[in-house]
């Protein structure tokens, strides 16, 4: 799975799957994208794929978004909410945490 998704997708650098309590599976992608914003929709399109191999991506973790923090209001992922994010003043640097629509979490 992970070589197909790499080929057909540059933007997506890893997929795992990770045992919760209960025996609950989530599916979590951590993806480095530099300047987020500007890639929304292709990380969307890419995620849909997902969606529809059944292979929902349940957390999302991306690093190095070099977002503004006046721009975080900005950041809008279908069926996602923003659970936590890190933004610098600076051009470089910051990390969000993205969960599916649906999914109880504690930050």
């Amino acid at each position: 799975m992970r070589s197909k998704l790499t080929q057909e997708k540059r933007t997506i650098l890893s997929l795992m799957k990770i045992s919760f309590f209960f025996y609950k599976q989530l599916f979590t992608l951590h993806l480095k994208i530099s300047r987020l914003l500007s890639k929304c929709n292709e990380l969307v399109l890419n995620l849909g794929d997902l969606d529809r191999q059944k292979k929902a991506i349940d957390i999302l973790c991306v690093t190095e978004h070099n977002m503004k923090p006046e721009l975080e209001e900005f950041l809008t992922i279908p069926n996602f909410t923003l659970a936590t994010i890190f933004s610098r003043n600076k051009r470089r640097g910051g990390s969000c945490i993205l969960v599916r629509k649906g999914l109880k979490y504690r930050v």
